[in-house]
């Protein structure tokens, strides 16, 4: 979207340990060395220090500020998906717009507070495939295996886009974006034929509780 941009800031959550027996793996941590290596191969420079999204909204707003006005025009930030982000998603969308910063978030929840662009997995397809198969074992049908695990979106919010001053979208992310969506739609509209009030009942209930801090995806 932005072709002079070269360099990136990473706002993320160190994380919990993955496992109890090796602290050392943590969420945050297995993210920035992933991003890392996929900024290497670009390459764009993200060796600026990560902006940790545990500090307090004023040193985070200071930290991304500092950031924009040394490299004003060429500069962006880099999200990873981590809950405390997801819970401040707003204020985190609201700076990138403030500063100029095209960004790039984990999931839609992100383009729908605000932000411009987001790649990754269909946590809303998720719902709806959990829904569809309880709503198939609740009348009895046969459940097939998990086939969600190559699943991923790209959604573009234009207006975000016009904020910062983006005036052109490239036609091929917006095409592959128009895709997904209307992809989504369709799913949406099957797995709502499968259902009766009774049993989209029990299948909200199966999703409220997919979506607790304790299984967030």
């Amino acid at each position: 979207m932005r072709p002079q941009l070269t360099r990136a800031a990473i706002l993320f959550d160190p994380g919990a340990p993955l496992s109890d027996t090796d602290s050392r793996r943590q969420l945050g941590g297995t993210q920035l060395q992933a991003i890392k290596e996929a900024a290497a191969a670009v390459p764009l420079d993200v060796s600026t220090p990560p902006i940790d999204v545990t500090a307090s909204r004023r040193e985070i707003e200071r930290k991304v500020k500092d950031f924009a006005d040394a490299g004003p025009g060429k500069s962006g930030l880099i999200v990873p998906g981590a809950t405390l982000a997801a819970t401040c998603r707003e204020f985190i969308t609201r700076l990138a717009i403030d500063y100029k910063l095209p960004a790039i978030y984990p999931n839609r929840m992100y383009t729908k507070s605000g932000g411009l662009m987001s790649y990754g997995a269909k946590t809303l397809k998720l719902y709806e495939s959990a829904a569809e198969r309880v709503a198939k074992l609740l009348n009895g049908r046969e459940v097939e295996g998990p086939t969600h695990r190559a699943d991923f979106e790209l959604v573009i919010n234009q207006d975000a886009a016009g904020a910062i001053g983006i005036d052109q979208i490239p036609q091929d992310l917006l095409n592959e974006a128009m895709r997904e969506s209307l992809d989504a739609t369709a799913a949406s509209m099957r797995t709502a034929a499968l259902v009766t009030p009774e049993q989209m009942r029990l299948v909200g209930t199966a999703m409220t509780a997919m979506s607790s801090p304790a299984r967030d995806l």
